[in-house]
């Protein structure tokens, strides 16, 4: 048998960081019923009274978690299906990367 021989290998490793950010973008449809907005309004928004007057299902306090979030398929105001115009899902629209921060 005969011996092999091995010698000592030097590896060079170099880490590194790398932050990506990236913004998605959806246009969000009013309803194509009621001409609603598209997400949920809160009571404190500074045109609350033109919504209260106009589309008060869209109303929600303050503090709710939902507060300029799609509303969905069914439109709150007027109950009527949203589906006619769905939500348009335009991907990303900006992105940066950052080596080593």
């Amino acid at each position: 048998m005969s011996e092999i021989e091995t010698s000592p290998t030097n590896h060079q490793v170099v880490m590194g960081a790398k932050r990506v950010q990236n913004l998605h973008a959806i246009r969000i449809y009013a309803c194509p019923h009621c001409q609603a907005p598209g997400v949920w309004k809160s009571l404190s928004d500074p045109n609350v009274e033109y919504f209260r007057e106009k589309w008060a299902g869209v109303l929600i306090a303050e503090d709710d978690e939902r507060v300029n979030q799609p509303v969905g398929d069914i439109c709150p105001n007027c109950n009527a299906s949203r589906e006619e115009v769905p939500d348009e899902d335009l991907g990303v629209v900006w992105s940066r990367e950052i080596n080593g921060f």
